[in-house]
């Protein structure tokens, strides 16, 4: 039981930082300033 928590636990934590990732190359690093896209949510 523990192993599956585990490896739960890593499955999650891959998600979360490659979505984490993909959210800061696309959208964090093309947003020039704070602006209406920061305001907007980008």
């Amino acid at each position: 039981m523990v192993i599956v928590i585990l490896f739960v636990l890593l499955a999650l934590a891959v998600v979360v930082g490659a979505n984490w990732y993909v959210w800061r190359r696309l959208f964090r690093d093309t947003t020039r300033a704070p602006g209406a896209a920061r305001r907007a949510g980008a």
